[in-house]
């Protein structure tokens, strides 16, 4: 009895978790992936009435679980094009050390060569102290807006 209880508890559980109705018509699919070398999740928005796929958000893990990047991707009659990339970096304490974020240059059709680059800077103590944020162009010829805040 106790084996068939855990069962429906668990049919029941991957049955919500497969998808889930939004109140603004929409339905969200998720696909979990998990290899040697880390996890995905993958989130995609559905129009209910249609079926048409509206937005899709992929998250790369890494093997101790850390989010390793976050990319968001918008349906198109060509498919999914990505609108926002959100890469992470850790120290050795699986602290943020940085995070690189980028668009998507709808003109040139690719990623921007243009991002925004935090750096978080930690004491001793483990806690963060500062940030700074860099405008960075991907071909390494220019570095432009640096600030520091805390």
């Amino acid at each position: 009895m106790k084996v068939k209880l855990i069962i429906l508890v668990a049919v029941l559980f991957f049955s919500i978790s497969l998808f889930s109705q939004q109140e603004d018509g929409t339905i969200v699919y998720n696909n979990f992936d998990n290899t040697n070398s880390g996890s995905t999740k993958e989130y995609i928005t559905v129009d209910q009435r249609t079926s048409t796929p509206l937005k899709k958000v992929t998250h790369l893990f890494d093997t101790a679980g850390n989010k390793l990047a976050r990319t968001l991707y918008a349906w198109t009659d060509e498919g999914w094009i990505g609108t926002q990339k959100t890469e992470f970096v850790y120290n050795k304490d699986n602290q943020v050390a940085a995070i690189l974020y980028t668009k998507w240059d709808s003109k040139r059709y690719a990623w921007s060569d243009k991002s925004e680059y935090v750096i978080y800077a930690y004491n001793d103590r483990h806690e963060w102290v500062a940030e700074s944020r860099i405008e960075v162009n991907s071909n390494g010829t220019d570095m432009a807006g640096i600030s520091t805040s805390r």
